[in-house]
């Protein structure tokens, strides 16, 4: 899992900045600060994780609701001649990251029915997380791009343990693999790693310092031959160029050499290849919700979007509140409740063609079917019964056999009929409506206040998904002041609940993070806490002239901050209330 993401260089963003990924972030700020670049840099990231693809405009997941412009418009002071280059990275826990290099071993030996060591478990152990950064820049005439034509590229990439620099790789060309220029092997991570390589590949049992100093005399001189493929935004292959010019006379110094060679890059290999799959699985499920809401057409059932725009702007929402009626049911709480929306209306699903009228005129069509059998019958009968040919009876029961025939066919195809209208109606002419409780009314959301309309994409998304990071821009908009208050309990609620998401929300809404500071509180003042400082991120956006910067507020175990507000804590409304 990715605790947290970094980016510098992005649009209002000049020095790097980190941003946490906790249960409940809230992004304040001025209008213009930057606070939309922070989730757009997000968006930014999974498009590069999952497309390996670092020019982008309509980043993958925003539609066309977020334009970057390319590499050129959201490089911060690239048209002012600055530096062009944009950092991208991502912090992942140690935790998940060793559980998943080890558990392929653990699973074979246990196949195998043998202990295995966790490796990886043992070099994590004393490491918090590990974080990628990758340095992006556009080719130069030194790169051959005399044109200016060719695409921008990681030309730098670097890890850290917690806050320590341990390696670091750097090409100086786009189509060049990575070397690998600094490579801390006393930190305990690595140190463990090459330790493990060497006895797991020769006959020591153990290896002492003094035969650890020998070893790294080897390491050192292998390498320089490590590279790092450069076929994705994520690196995930390393390697060693072969070398056939070995000067060592020593057989165990080769040995050595030989091991490390052989076996080191896959070690590495491994760590980029789970870094790369943590940031992916995150990425891939983020949600992305606009600040400006779909106002979906007046009858839903036969509504044809369905581009990305439509999931975007929270249209999709509407079809998931027909389909699903576990959501439905959340939301309709959240709708009626006394405690919150108060509104007269609950969401309800109709038919447009109503089955029981329509059983009701197949039932009179296969009536008549069978009384005109039995009609034809006896016009039959009543004109051959005079008849004294011989074959006059067998002819009667052909006609007898034949008309009952038919008759049970009509009665076995109504059943099926009858499924297949179900089937129809079930699949595409089902109607979302609101029933206005007072009146037993069915209404249209075009036949209410919109504020209706704008929250339930909000309330779908936290209520819909499961694990899950869910980017918002002004959840509140159009809501009624109490009920952002009441939002904040939702996103409580499916972040802490069942739902574990994880929510990253743009907002100018005081009655939002007064409500999660209130809860807090509370949850301090009782048994067993339902939400702690921990579980929330406040940051605060500023403007600066190099470039805007976050500053995290931090919270304490009352609910209150323990930071300044910038400016004071919503200073415009003292302004209102006391003047000045």
């Amino acid at each position: 899992m990715i605790t947290s993401f970094k980016v510098g260089n992005f649009k209002a963003f000049g020095e790097t900045q980190e941003i946490p990924l906790k249960p409940i972030t809230l992004i304040f700020g001025p209008n213009s600060s930057g606070k939309s670049s922070v989730i757009h840099s997000l968006l930014f990231g999974r498009h590069a994780v999952l497309r390996d693809e670092v020019d982008v405009t309509y980043p993958d997941g925003g539609g066309h609701v977020v334009d970057l412009g390319g590499f050129a418009q959201f490089v911060f002071g690239g048209r002012r001649g600055l530096e062009r280059v944009v950092t991208w990275g991502a912090v992942a826990d140690s935790v998940s990251l060793a559980d998943r290099l080890d558990q392929p071993i653990v699973q074979a030996a246990e196949m195998l029915g043998v202990h295995s060591e966790r490796v990886w478990s043992q070099a994590l152990k004393d490491t918090a997380s590990i974080s990628i950064e990758l340095a992006i820049r556009r080719p130069t005439e030194r790169d051959g791009d005399s044109t200016g034509r060719l695409k921008p590229f990681v030309y730098s990439i670097s890890l850290k343990a917690d806050q320590l620099y341990v390696l670091g790789a750097s090409r100086s060309a786009f189509d060049q693999p990575f070397r690998i220029d600094q490579f801390v092997q006393e930190h305990p991570l690595f140190s463990y790693l090459i330790r493990n390589t060497i006895l797991a590949n020769t006959y020591k049992a153990e290896i002492s310092d003094s035969e650890y100093d020998e070893v790294l005399k080897c390491f050192e001189e292998v390498l320089p031959d490590f590279r790092i493929e450069a076929d994705s935004f994520i690196p995930k292959h390393v390697y060693a160029i072969d070398r056939n010019d070995s000067a060592n006379e020593d057989l165990v110094v080769d040995r050595t050499i030989d091991v490390i060679r052989s076996h080191l890059p896959k070690q590495l290999s491994d760590l980029f290849c789970a870094i790369r799959h943590e940031v992916s699985k995150d990425l891939s499920d983020l949600t992305y919700l606009g600040p400006l809401r779909a106002y979906p057409p007046r009858h839903l059932a036969f509504s044809e979007q369905d581009d990305l725009d439509w999931y975007v702007g929270g249209g999709h929402a509407w079809s998931i509140l027909r389909d699903n009626p576990k959501v439905r049911k959340s939301v309709n709480k959240w709708l009626e409740s006394p405690e919150r929306l108060q509104t007269p209306y609950r969401l309800d699903v109709v038919g447009l063609f109503r089955p029981s009228s329509l059983f009701d005129d197949i039932e009179k069509g296969v009536n008549e079917v069978i009384t005109n059998q039995i009609a034809m019958l006896r016009k039959y009968l009543s004109s051959s019964i005079n008849l004294e040919a011989a074959r006059q009876k067998s002819d009667y029961e052909m006609l007898v056999d034949g008309a009952t025939q038919e008759i049970a066919d009509v009665e076995t195809l109504t059943p099926i009929l009858e499924n297949a209208i179900v089937r129809a109606v079930s699949a595409d002419a089902l109607e979302l409506v609101l029933t206005d409780k007072r009146t037993n009314t069915e209404v249209s959301h075009r036949d209410v206040g919109i504020g209706i309309s704008q929250v339930l994409p909000v309330l779908v998304n936290a209520y819909a998904h499961h694990n899950r990071i869910i980017a918002m821009e002004q959840p509140e908009i159009h809501l009624h002041p109490a009920l952002q208050a009441e939002l904040a309990d939702v996103f409580i609620e499916c972040a802490l609940g069942d739902q574990q998401n994880r929510f990253i929300l743009e907002t100018h809404s005081e009655h939002l993070i007064l409500r999660i500071l209130r809860r807090i509180r509370e949850a301090g003042e009782q048994t067993g806490r339902k939400i702690s400082p921990d579980d929330v991120a406040v940051l605060y956006v500023l403007p600066t002239d190099e470039g805007s910067c976050i500053k995290r507020l931090d919270i304490s175990d009352a609910g209150q901050f323990l930071d300044g507000w910038p400016g004071g804590f919503f200073p415009e409304r003292v302004k209102e209330i006391f003047g000045g």
